[in-house]
């Protein structure tokens, strides 16, 4: 869960609201915001990775690096929160605390004590949660109907790059950014009746060759979006 989301559902509670913490959170969130204004982010890493074998660049890859340059030129972002996303945000703590129950594996940094770690000027992620200094967590708590396609077709991580490239590109950017060595992918959902049901666990090792082309199309995507702020200073 973001700050931004953990913020409008704080907001939306009519009851017991403590608006010292709110206002620091809100704090928290402006903050998170501004910091991936213009950069590119774990969670999108995907947009440049259309076509990955070959060297040109796609065009979602340049529709996505213009939306970079329009955020390093404006203030102001659009953010749009899906009844799907909504159910996520509601479980995703509870998801990280049941993967520490069951794994006994220790994460920090999740929840509301998520960071935004940044690379440079360009480039960044969020990560739901961190194991230790080489490893991290990122949570999923889909539809039962999607958490069900994760139990029985992703298996490993070229499943997930096969069914969810999303995903797989947000934990490879992620190791990344953070130079970890691994990252848990989890897939959590509650209504399972079957406890070993509930959870899917995947252990994704750092791929070398996976992040050499994450880090072309980023200097790629990077040059695109300082081309055209360029193009437009030109003007001016």
């Amino acid at each position: 869960m973001n700050f931004l989301d953990i913020a409008e559902q704080i907001a939306s509670e009519s009851k017991g609201l403590d608006f010292g913490a709110l206002d620091s959170l809100e704090s928290k969130t402006q903050q998170w915001l501004q910091k991936r204004r213009g950069r590119f982010t774990a969670s999108e890493f995907h947009r440049l990775m259309g076509y990955r074998s070959k060297a040109e660049f796609p065009k979602g890859a340049e529709t996505y690096a213009m939306e970079k340059a329009v955020e390093a030129l404006t203030t102001e972002s659009d953010h749009f929160t899906s009844a799907a996303m909504q159910h996520g945000n509601a479980y995703e703590v509870e998801a990280v605390e049941y993967f520490m129950e069951i794994t006994g594996i220790e994460v920090e940094k999740y929840g509301n004590e998520q960071e935004f770690i940044e690379l440079g000027d360009d480039v960044g992620c969020t990560p739901d949660g961190r194991i230790g200094y080489k490893g991290g967590y990122e949570g999923k708590a889909p539809n039962s109907k999607t958490h069900l396609f994760y139990l029985t077709n992703v298996k490993n991580a070229a499943d997930l790059e096969k069914h969810c490239s999303n995903y797989f590109w947000q934990v490879m950017g992620s190791m990344y950014v953070t130079g970890a060595d691994f990252w848990y992918w989890v897939s959590y959902d509650p209504r399972f009746k079957k406890p070993e049901h509930r959870m899917h666990i995947l252990k994704i090792e750092r791929d070398e060759a996976a992040i050499e082309d994450l880090k072309r199309r980023l200097r790629q995507g990077i040059k695109y979006r300082n081309d055209k702020i360029k193009e437009l200073d030109a003007f001016t």
